[in-house]
């Protein structure tokens, strides 16, 4: 049963944490910063800087050309080939399109030239299917051909998953398993240290009020500071939760007192706090 020694020591505990003014604000306002700036970004991607080269005097070009520049997917600059070549070399350029003079409605199976490097093999492959996505659209403006199949989609979700959405599950693990572990690793390497332990185990004190009221201690910050990250996300940058919310709490209940064992076996091995940081980032 939660007597007074136990009740004493966790209040203590709490106090100890809130007088480090420095440890609150990268362990809850740094997340509140990071969570604030995706939330507002609205998710659009910056358009691609390429570079266009028309040999093509033809209205189809000049047609492809003002398509192509209304798309809000490309940043296009019209130049020469050769002042496009040395922009791409030199990285001011991602990709490079060269039409060609024959470009013509009447011409069948035109290629037009992509300058890239080749060593950006990832972006490269990003960004092909959506210059071929783009131009086959293009195309069907310009002539006006229908096109036989199409493709439509159902979604079979029962909701969407945004980036804020993806992103708050992991900074709340993240939280959730660096308080526990300094809380109670950091803690016991110190309180060793400073001889804190000694002088407190003569006391009618028992170790386990210590260490349940780290626990509990521990236990009280830890809802406490995600309630506040799972409450801004949620209400102010309207992040989207399915399932129940006790369910949710009952997990962070299992994951604090985890990783609060992890914490009080690493401050059991380690001699100073530092040893302790890098025994909990090698975990």
């Amino acid at each position: 049963m939660f007597n007074k020694p136990q009740a004493y020591l966790t209040k203590v505990f709490i106090q100890i944490f809130l007088r480090n003014k420095q440890y609150i604000i990268f362990s809850l306002i740094l997340p509140l910063l990071i969570l604030g700036i995706v939330g507002l970004n609205e998710g659009d991607t910056d358009p691609i800087d390429i570079g266009l080269v028309n040999n093509s005097e033809s209205n189809l070009s000049q047609e492809f050309i003002e398509q192509l520049t209304s798309s809000n997917l490309f940043n296009v600059e019209q130049d020469s080939e050769d002042k496009l070549r040395t922009d791409l070399i030199n990285g001011d350029l991602m990709v490079v399109l060269i039409i060609p003079r024959a470009m013509d409605i009447e011409v069948d199976n035109l290629d037009i030239k992509l300058l890239v490097d080749k060593s950006q093999t990832q972006f490269i492959q990003t960004i092909e299917p959506i210059l071929n996505q783009s131009l086959l659209s293009i195309e069907r403006q310009i002539t006006g051909n229908i096109p036989m199949f199409k493709l439509v989609v159902e979604d079979v979700k029962s909701r969407t998953l945004s980036y804020i959405d993806f992103l708050l599950p992991g900074i709340m693990a993240f939280m959730l398993m660096n308080l526990s572990i300094a809380g109670s690793g950091f803690n016991v390497v110190e309180f060793r240290r400073r001889g804190i332990l000694k002088r407190l185990f003569v006391t009618p004190i028992k170790p386990i009020d210590f260490v349940i009221a780290i626990v509990i201690a521990r236990m009280v910050i830890v809802l406490g500071q995600l309630s506040i990250i799972f409450s801004f996300a949620l209400f102010i940058l309207d992040a989207n939760m399915v399932g129940n919310i006790f369910n949710l709490y009952f997990v962070i209940v299992l994951g604090v007192l985890m990783f609060l064992t992890l914490g009080f076996s690493l401050g059991s091995l380690a001699k100073t706090q530092e040893s302790v940081g890098v025994m909990a980032a090698i975990f």
